[in-house]
Order: structure tokens, then C-alpha cells, then sequence
């Protein structure tokens, strides 16, 4: 299911639409966030977002954004104790203007 970016579709054109857009992806849930790395799962608590790119289309917004995140790395120090590691992706974002309904990909 796609998630519903309602308050930043409707922040568009605003001075503070990196913070709420920033805000609402920080909200939904992990898997719902294509962060996970070959190594580690993507802990959604304390993203950092920039915004690339932005552009208006006639039925979409469509948006790349880095996200800055910490991800977990199971077994791999002393006693198999997870292990934090800072993290870095970029991610497209279509963000339909019908209903906010947002397609989320990474940027291979």
C-alpha cells in the first residue's frame, strides 16, 4: 500500500515544505521506506532528508531526496551485539496531486 504524503502535497510551493515532507517520511513505517542496505535494516527514527530535485507535473509531484539514517548491523561485533552505522540514500518520490497516494524508489 502506498503511503498518503497528504500535508506535504498540500505544503507544495511553501517555505516549509522540506519540513513537513521531512516530517510525514519520518512517520511512516520502516518497511514502507525502501532504506534497507545489503547489510542493515534502516531505523526510521531520526531521519535527515535534503531535497535534490523538485518538479511539478500535471498529475504528480515528483521529487528526489537524500536521506541521511542509521542502520543496524546484526552479529557483527563482539558478542553478535547489533551495531549502529550512519547511512546514506537517495529516493524518488511521485507524489500523485489527486490524493497524495507517493510511489517511494531508491535510486539505484
Amino acid at each position: 500500500m502506498k503511503p498518503r504524503l497528504t500535508a506535504s502535497l498540500a505544503a507544495w510551493g511553501e517555505a516549509d515544505f522540506a519540513a513537513i515532507l521531512q516530517h510525514e517520511l519520518a512517520a511512516l513505517k520502516p518497511e514502507q521506506l525502501p532504506l534497507s542496505t545489503a547489510t542493515g535494516y534502516a531505523e526510521s527514527e531520526g531521519l535527515t532528508l535534503t531535497l535534490i530535485r523538485q518538479a511539478e507535473e500535471p498529475d504528480c509531484l515528483r521529487l528526489r531526496v537524500g536521506v541521511f539514517f542509521e542502520q543496524i548491523l546484526a552479529g557483527c561485533s563482539c558478542g553478535d551485539e547489533p551495531m549502529r552505522e550512519s547511512a546514506y540514500c537517495e529516493l524518488d518520490l511521485m507524489i500523485d496531486k489527486a490524493d497524495g497516494k507517493t510511489e517511494i524508489l531508491p535510486v539505484p
